[in-house]
C-alpha cells in the first residue's frame, strides 16, 4: 500500500499529465479553427475576384487613356509640357488607388491568428471592406447606405479578422438579394451602444431568414445556398471570430422584411 506521500506524488503526476493533455488539445483546436478561418477567407475572396478585377480596371483605363493621348501628341509633334504636368498627377493618383486595393487584398488574405489584438476603428474596417466589395455590390445593382457614427470608440481586436466577419455577412446579404426583383438595398450602421460597447448592424431587404433556421445558420457547413454556391463556413467562422473578440452576433428579421445581423463588441479597455 502506498504511503500518503506516494499517493500525493501520483496525484500531482496525473494532474500534470492532465494539464499537458488539455493544453495540447487546446492548441490543436486553435490550429483547426485558424485553418477554418483561413479557408473561409479565401473562399470569400474567390467569390469577389470578378468585382476586384473590375475595380482595378477602372483606374487602369484612366491611365491607358492618358498615356495614349500623350503618345498621340508626341507623334504629331504637338506635345505640351503643361498638359503633361496636369496629366501625370492623375496617373499617380490612379496608380495609388490600384496599389491601395492590391495591398489590402494581400493583407486580407494573409493567414492571421487570434492573438494579434490592437485598437480597431470599426468605421475604418467597414471602409476597407468596401475597397474589395464595393464593385461586386454595384455589379449586382445593390444600393448601399452607410450610416457610421463619427465619434465611435475603438474596439480591441484583430483588424483583418473583424473585416472577415463583415465580408462574410455582407457577401451573404448580396446572395440573398439575388432573389429580389425590385430595388436591392443594403444598409450598414455603426453606433455607440454604451460606454462599454459598440454595435454594427447590417440590414438587407432580401427574403429574410425563417425562424426555424436562425438557430442553424451559425453551425459549420450549414447553408441554404445551391450546391457549389457556398461552403457553409462563413457565418460559423464569423461567430467564432466574434466570440474571440468577447462579443456576440444576433440575427433578427428586419423591419419591413429582410435580415438584420447585429454585431455587438466591447470597446478597448
Amino acid at each position: 500500500m502506498k504511503t500518503p506521500e506516494e499517493m500525493q506524488t501520483e496525484i500531482d503526476r496525473l494532474a500534470s499529465l492532465l494539464r499537458e493533455t488539455e493544453a495540447k488539445k487546446a492548441a490543436e483546436l486553435k490550429e483547426i479553427t485558424d485553418q477554418f478561418i483561413q479557408a473561409a477567407k479565401l473562399t470569400a475572396m474567390g467569390e469577389l475576384t470578378a468585382g476586384v478585377a473590375h475595380e482595378l480596371m477602372q483606374p487602369l483605363n484612366v491611365v491607358k487613356i492618358i498615356c495614349q493621348s500623350m503618345l498621340k501628341d508626341i507623334e504629331k509633334d504637338r506635345f505640351d509640357m503643361q498638359d503633361c504636368k496636369n496629366d501625370l498627377p492623375e496617373i499617380v493618383t490612379q496608380m495609388n488607388r490600384m496599389s491601395d486595393i492590391i495591398d489590402h487584398m494581400r493583407v486580407y488574405t494573409r493567414k492571421t491568428t487570434g492573438t494579434a489584438m490592437e485598437p480597431v476603428n470599426i468605421n475604418t474596417s467597414i471602409q476597407n471592406v468596401f475597397k474589395i466589395l464595393g464593385q461586386q455590390l454595384r455589379n449586382h445593382s445593390i444600393e448601399v447606405t452607410k450610416i457610421l457614427q463619427e465619434d465611435l470608440l475603438a474596439i480591441k481586436g484583430n483588424p483583418i479578422r473583424v473585416e472577415q466577419v463583415l465580408v462574410n455577412i455582407i457577401n451573404n446579404a448580396a446572395h440573398a438579394l439575388e432573389e429580389v426583383n425590385g430595388k436591392k438595398q443594403l444598409k450598414i450602421t455603426t453606433a455607440q451602444l454604451s460606454p462599454a460597447e459598440i454595435v454594427i448592424e447590417i440590414k438587407d431587404n432580401g427574403p429574410g431568414i425563417p425562424d426555424a433556421l436562425k438557430e442553424k445558420i451559425m453551425q459549420p457547413f450549414f447553408t441554404t445556398k445551391k450546391a457549389g454556391k457556398g461552403t457553409g463556413l462563413g457565418l460559423s467562422v464569423s461567430s467564432k471570430i466574434i466570440e474571440e473578440h468577447k462579443g456576440r452576433i444576433e440575427v433578427h428579421t428586419a423591419e419591413g422584411g429582410g435580415a438584420l445581423f447585429r454585431i455587438v463588441l466591447p470597446v478597448a479597455g
